[in-house]
């Protein structure tokens, strides 16, 4: 049976005179060696409290956060929040609405200056944490960070433009009164970066206002390589293709 590690790519990327059985332990380590040293070039920040939110867990906490602040106002069933990534054709069924999106996804930048604005960015993995790998032991296993800069837009809709305000203004104070608990589930940093012009559009003879907010979001990426994960990609390109 094939092994299913075993492809061109990986042939392609280790020199023949590696791919002996003899040789592949201290290949693999050397490998994962150099791949360390070189996350370690910059110094890591502080890592996120564990565990680190992705983009797509960040929106879920917001729901969180809007949930449990109407369940704590007692808020009717019916006039609750509607919490969705994608924007509304019309209200007539629906009261005020909250849509989520991505406008800026960039590689972390480091130093002073405002969100999203330094020049060095975190355009490679930073070494996290290294410990050893309790799944194989005597190996080591790494784990690599990636801080991630994210510009985000929450947009209020409603039937009236005096509705569309309020529950934006709303959701800049909630925003900011749970922003210790995003902080504490993951999230690296929240700040609030603008609000745009109100908006208003027509779809059915429905009017619909819009009220765009955007944040400054950061998240980070963590992956966990180990030195045994090197040798047996060692051992699957040194097997003959089927």
């Amino acid at each position: 049976m094939p092994n299913p590690i075993t492809n061109s790519l990986l042939q392609d990327l280790i020199p023949e005179d590696l791919l002996d059985n003899n040789r592949v332990i201290i290949s693999a380590q050397q490998q994962y060696c150099a791949l360390i040293q070189s996350a370690k070039q910059i110094p890591p920040p502080l890592r996120t409290p564990f565990p680190a939110k992705n983009l797509d867990e960040f929106f879920n906490l917001v729901k969180k956060v809007i949930n449990d602040n109407e369940y704590r106002r007692n808020v009717p069933t019916n006039l609750q929040i509607n919490y969705t990534e994608e924007e509304p054709d019309y209200l007539k069924d629906l009261g005020p609405t909250i849509t989520f999106s991505l406008v800026v996804r960039e590689p972390g930048a480091a130093g002073k200056g405002a969100p999203m604005h330094n020049t060095v960015k975190n355009y490679v993995p930073i070494l996290r944490e290294e410990v050893n790998d309790p799944e194989n032991p005597g190996y080591k296993k790494a784990i690599l960070g990636y801080w991630h800069d994210n510009e985000v837009k929450f947009t209020v809709w409603a039937k009236t433009n005096k509705v569309a305000n309020d529950k934006a203004l709303w959701f800049e104070g909630l925003m900011q009164e749970y922003s210790w608990y995003f902080a504490s589930q993951g999230v690296a940093r929240l700040l609030f970066l603008k609000r745009e012009a109100d908006l208003v559009s027509e779809v059915d003879g429905q009017k619909l206002y819009a009220s765009p907010i955007h944040f400054y979001v950061r998240t980070e990426t963590l992956t966990t390589i180990s030195q045994k994960t090197f040798e047996l990609i060692e051992i699957g390109a040194n097997q003959p293709t089927q």
